[in-house]
């Protein structure tokens, strides 16, 4: 269910229990004004992001965050292998997947989305960082390991970063 206090935001398709697609147009944002959107935004279709993170708070306050910079197809699931059917059927410009998660952890998902699709571009979040996590992840494929605590600016500069090179 999409839970948002902006009218503008909406369901575009209905999804499974666990999965939420939102496709989110601001008018106007104060990072948009302050930070500014990428020249290649502007030439291409939304970016689409799959956000894979068991806590449903933590899927919707993550993609609050994104839907401040701009006009991304966000797509959340709280299952992990929700999240690995959707990557093998679907095309994100970005996955973001939570470490710790009780069916799969983010290290394995990363690998099991990587077996099919070895170019997607995949971040693994976490409360818990450590050298040995990023090295593991790193091993497997993933492009980042981001903390979940870290300053909004700072998660979408490197998210912008990430995408300009795609």
């Amino acid at each position: 269910m999409l839970h948002s206090k902006d009218p503008s935001a909406s369901l575009t398709s209905f999804a499974p229990v666990g999965m939420t697609r939102i496709h989110y147009t601001p008018s106007h944002t104060p990072f948009k004004q302050n930070y500014g959107i990428l020249d290649f935004m502007a030439d291409k279709k939304s970016l689409r992001i799959l956000l894979v993170d068991d806590e449903q708070d933590m899927c919707d306050s993550m993609a609050d965050v994104l839907r401040l910079d701009a006009d991304y197809d966000i797509t959340l699931t709280t299952s992990p292998h929700e999240g690995l059917r959707l990557a093998k059927g679907e095309e994100f410009d970005l996955i973001m997947v939570d470490y710790e998660m009780p069916e799969m952890d983010g290290v394995e998902l990363v690998e099991a989305i990587k077996a099919v699709k070895p170019d997607a571009l995949i971040f693994v979040l976490t409360a818990f960082i450590s050298h040995k996590l990023i090295k593991e992840a790193k091993e497997k494929g993933a492009g980042r390991v981001l903390s979940k605590f870290m300053w909004p600016d700072e998660l979408l500069q490197i998210i912008r970063e990430a995408l300009a090179r795609c």
